[in-house]
């Protein structure tokens, strides 16, 4: 596998300043084999966000257990953007397990963003819907290790069958 638009999260980053979720984008040159090639992916991009963070995660493969995600739930984000309003006060209304909608839309420091901000991203990561996408469980890699303290962490690959590639995002941050 092989880091394709290593500046992509950097112009997210500046887009976006409070974003806290991770993206790492890669060609995969190899025979698409379900699971293991999102495995690889995952194994590829923590070693990439690694180096960007100055961080050593490490992980064990014998832990990785992906379960798979449909692109519809995915990519769901209600249209109140998870705000609940109660007697004049707003209040985050968090799912248990955190969802890529609400690790964007959701930062946990500074402003919250829109919707329409979470379809445009999307659409320009994922033109074609005809994805595969695995949620990957926390206990394989310290990467979690900050979001399990506090906000909470996810860890996605997707792979795109049109174009044979991945993209592998991730969110973790404490307070």
């Amino acid at each position: 596998m092989k880091e394709i638009d290593p500046k992509y999260n950097e112009l997210l980053k500046q887009t976006y300043p409070d974003l806290v979720v991770d993206y790492v984008l890669l060609e995969n040159a190899d025979e698409y084999k379900a699971e293991q090639s999102h495995k690889e992916a995952v194994k590829h991009a923590l070693s990439i966000l690694s180096k960007r963070k100055g961080r050593d995660y490490r992980f064990d493969e014998s832990k990785m257990t992906g379960e798979a995600v449909d692109p519809e739930y995915f990519f769901f984000a209600p249209a109140d953007a998870f705000a609940v309003i109660e007697d004049g006060k707003v209040f985050i209304n968090a799912p248990e397990k955190l969802t890529y909608a609400f690790a964007f839309l959701q930062p946990p420091h500074g402003q919250c963003y829109s919707v329409g901000d979470f379809y445009k991203v999307n659409y320009l990561l994922f033109p074609n819907r005809d994805l595969d996408i695995l949620s990957w469980d926390g206990d394989f890699t310290d990467y979690f290790d900050e979001g399990k303290e506090w906000w909470g962490y996810g860890l996605w690959s997707i792979h795109d069958k049109l174009t044979g590639r991945f993209a592998v995002i991730g969110a973790s941050a404490t307070n």
